[in-house]
Order: C-alpha cells, then structure tokens, then sequence
C-alpha cells in the first residue's frame, strides 16, 4: 500500500514538473477564445506556460531564444570555421564556437508579447511571442551594413599602427565584430532571408598577423616584494605555456609586466595552523607608446602549519589568478 501510494506521488510531482513552467510549441498549447492570425511568412513565434502571466510571458521568450539557439548550434561549424580559418589552436576553435553560441542566447530585439490569456481548464497562464520577420531583416541587414563600416575603420586603424600589443588589441576587436557579424547571419538564415552581399572579412588573414605578434611580441616582467620571484615564475610559467615570448631584457621588450606583491599574517581562532593573505598588483603597460592598458589587483588567504609556507601558498595563487586574467587579456 505504502508502494502504491509512494508511486502516485512521483506520478504526480513528474506531471506538475513537466506542466509548469515551460514553454511548448504552439501546437500543444490550449489556444484563447479570440485568436490572432500571425502568418507564418511574415511572423516567427512561440507559446510560454507559467503559473503566472509574468512566468509565461518570460517563458514564452525564452522559447523564441531557443528556436535561434537550436538552428544556430547546427551552423556553427561553418562560422567557426570562417572566423578562425587557418587557425590550428583549439583554444581559439573553442572560445570562437563559445562566444558564437552567447552572442546567439542573447535576448533577441524586437521580440514581443502579442497575446496572452488564462486557460480556465489547465489552470495555467499562456502567452505568445512575436517576431515580425520582415522587421527583424531590415534592423539586422541595417546593423550589418554598420559592421563592414566599423571593420573597415578597424584595418585603416590598423595599418597605421606599429605597437604589436595595440595592433593586438585591434586584432581582438575586429574579431568581435567577426563573431558579431556571423551571429546576425545565421539569425537571418533562421527566419529565411540570406544575408546582405557585403565584402567578406580576410579573416585567415587576421588570424595570420595575431599568430604572427605572438611569436615576434616580447614580455619582460619585474615584480617587487615578498615572494616575488614565485609570482614572476607563476606568471612567466603561464604565458610561456600559451606561446608568448619573455626577455629578461626591459630595454628590448614590447610589452612590461610591472608590480608589486605584499603577504602579511592574518589572525584567525586557530591555534595548529598560520595564515598569510598575499596581494599582488600588476599593470600590463606598451612600452613603445608608454601607456598603461590593464591594472589587475588580486589577493588570496592561505593557511599551513608553516607561516612562511602559508605566505608562499597564498602568493603562487594569487598570481595563478593574475596570471589567469592577463593571458586572458592577451588572448583571442
């Protein structure tokens, strides 16, 4: 008896679970007593259930993000394969497919709430979201037309540049725009219209003269204080790993990683064990323009039954993070 009723509980709770608070296609949802006729030519939508109006309309959002996330995902290949081109690192592939993939979740403009209603018999809140086809086309083809007028004030910028940490950080942008640009694409594909003939981006091309800065770029680091040389030997570790070049020469360098690192004891109710907490400072600076690009600021606590143990502890990690955070910067 206590079996049977067990089973009629899960039944149960798996039925409210699978009921509310989702979204479904319009095919299997309850429909309103006055319907509205969007033509499937000109509009794209999606049905949101909830408990609440509110649940529903955001459900019903969400579907319609994820109608361009599911047909998205199957072009993604091809992007990726277009933006990164000759590109060998599968760090890049990855990070590409990943930016691709959030440019696409972002919430679509122009996505409205057009009907809503209560269904009296299932006792849920339904509503529908619309896009108008041929509205969406005109803003994302108006938007892609701006992209090529940014990527081209991009290259001008770019071929007047010398510094190989600015040319980088140009690079970077114009591959934002590439992941941008191919996200509107496969957007327009979804709701049937190809995209506006634009000039294509040399993209193996950009890829190129990254790869190419990598191998000429050198870093020289100088790091003060306690602990400092496992702080330089952390961050030298972690670009050394990623392709960059170090000279211990400041004179020669492109780029300088300066700081400082600071440990001091923190007093904690335990008697068996010490613990320091480390602070370390970076700035990331061009020495060819004398600027400063990036200041970075992190601090860890470490414990061991050793002091000066606990104090080396807390500087490795928070230079792990450092570190962490300018590959990051450098990166693609």
């Amino acid at each position: 008896m206590v079996e049977r009723c067990l089973l009629f509980i899960m039944v149960f709770f798996v039925s409210l679970f699978c009921t509310i608070g989702c979204a479904t296609s319009d095919s299997d949802v309850a429909e309103p007593k006055k319907t509205i006729d969007f033509s499937s030519e000109r509009y794209l939508t999606a049905t949101g259930i909830g408990q609440t109006d509110a649940e529903a309309r955001r459900m019903a959002k969400a579907e319609m993000s994820a109608i361009f996330e599911s047909k998205i995902e199957s072009q993604i290949d091809s992007s990726v394969k277009l933006i990164t081109d000759l590109e060998e690192n599968e760090d890049v592939k990855k990070k590409t497919e990943a930016n691709i993939k959030i440019k696409s979740s972002v919430q679509l403009q122009g996505v409205e709430i057009k009907q809503n209603w209560y269904d009296e018999k299932s006792r849920l809140y339904y509503a529908k979201a619309v896009l108008d086809k041929y509205m969406a086309r005109e803003q994302w083809s108006d938007r892609l037309t701006n992209l090529e007028s940014d990527v081209d004030a991009k290259f001008e910028r770019l071929a007047k540049t010398k510094s190989l940490l600015l040319r980088l950080e140009s690079l970077k942008r114009l591959y934002n725009l590439m992941i941008e640009k191919e996200t509107i694409i496969n957007r327009l594909r979804v709701i049937g219209f190809p995209a506006i003939s634009l000039p294509e981006y040399n993209a193996g091309s950009t890829m190129e003269m990254v790869m190419d800065i990598k191998t000429k770029m050198l870093i020289h680091i100088d790091v003060n204080g306690h602990q400092a040389k496992e702080v330089v030997g952390k961050i030298s570790e972690s670009l050394t790993e990623k392709g960059y070049k170090l000279t211990p020469s400041k004179q020669n360098a492109d780029v300088l990683i300066t700081g400082t690192v600071k440990t001091e004891p923190v007093i904690l109710d335990n008697a068996e064990w010490e613990f320091s907490r480390a602070t370390v400072s970076i700035t990331v600076s061009d020495q060819p323009s004398n600027s400063e690009v990036i200041k970075i600021n992190k601090n860890v606590r470490k414990g061991h039954i050793n002091y000066s143990e606990a104090s080396r502890k807390a500087a490795i990690s928070a230079a792990q993070k450092v570190s962490e955070e300018i590959v990051e910067y450098f990166g693609i």
